[in-house]
Formats: C-alpha cells, structure tokens, sequence
C-alpha cells in the first residue's frame, strides 16, 4: 500500500464517527425520565442506577432497546445539554485497589424545567378530554397544589401530581 493510499484511508477514519445523537431525542428523553423517577421514588435530588440495571429498565418499561455504548453516549449528551451533572464513584479494597461503582446522577434545572413541561402537557391532555367532571376533580386538585405553602417543590410532587392526573 502505498503513503498516498494510507493518507486517503486515514481521512475516511478520521471522518467517520459513531452514530452519536447530536441533541436530545426520544431514547434520551426516556432515559432522563428513568432518572427522575428514581429520583422522585427515593425523594432526593440524585440516583446511582447502573448502567445495566438503566438498559434492562429502559428495554422492559419503556420498550427500547439499546447497547450500553448508546447508553453512555446518550447520558454523556443529557449532561453537556444541562439536563444531569455526573459524579464518578470509586470504592477502595483491602488490599488498597480502586474499584468503579455505579456514577451518580444529579438533576440539575434543566431536568426540573423538564418535569414542569411534562406537566404542562399532561394538563392539556387532560383539557382536550370531554369529561367535564373529571376536569372539575384535576382543576381543584390542581388549585389545590398550587396554594400549597412549600414553594420548593421536588420531582417526586410533580410526578405525584402526573400520575394523580392521569389515573382520573
């Protein structure tokens, strides 16, 4: 093989790239929701799910089926985008080795500004229905909330209020 031809092969190498999302798509947004739902299960603001445990939950609940490396790629654009902040964790042996653990995920405003879009959406899912009755039960629920005195609301009360909506 000659220089010329090596150069032209290293270019094609360099030019392509893994098949990466550029900006959040359905599977990140799927991804993000897991996340904020563990989040709201265990009441704080952070999670350490593994990364197998995320694509065995994300293939059973939410039907999509993905490789571990789509996986990180996808959690690696949640954080450049703002959604979440990743934490290494590392646990030390005995005999004085490190050992990775699973990472923690922090919601950061981004992601809280997610959940009240997700709200949003849900409220007007809820007004396109005929059921005038049921809209009477989500508005005074909804009102009700609202007047709430604790101004510092968590994802665990957004997804409450989610799923009191759309079980009426």
């Amino acid at each position: 093989m000659s220089n010329f031809d090596f150069n032209k092969l290293l270019k094609k190498v360099k030019r392509s790239k893994p098949n990466a999302p550029k900006k959040p798509n359905l599977i990140s947004l799927n991804i993000l929701t897991l996340l904020v739902n563990l989040c709201a299960h265990s009441r704080k603001d952070y999670c350490f799910p593994t990364q197998d445990w995320l694509l065995k939950t994300l293939k059973d609940k939410y039907w999509c089926s993905i490789s571990k490396r789509t996986l990180q790629a996808h959690l690696k654009l949640l954080e450049q985008e703002g959604f979440i902040r990743k934490q290494r964790r590392y646990k030390r042996l005995k005999d004085g080795t490190l050992v990775n653990m699973s990472n923690l995920y922090f919601l950061c405003k981004r992601a809280f500004a997610f959940i009240k879009t997700r709200l949003k959406e849900t409220w007007h899912w809820v007004k396109k229905r005929k059921d005038w009755a049921k809209k009477l039960i989500v508005i005074a629920k909804l009102h009700e909330w609202r007047t709430k005195v604790d101004h510092s609301r968590s994802p665990q009360d957004y997804i409450a209020l989610i799923k009191f909506i759309t079980s009426i």
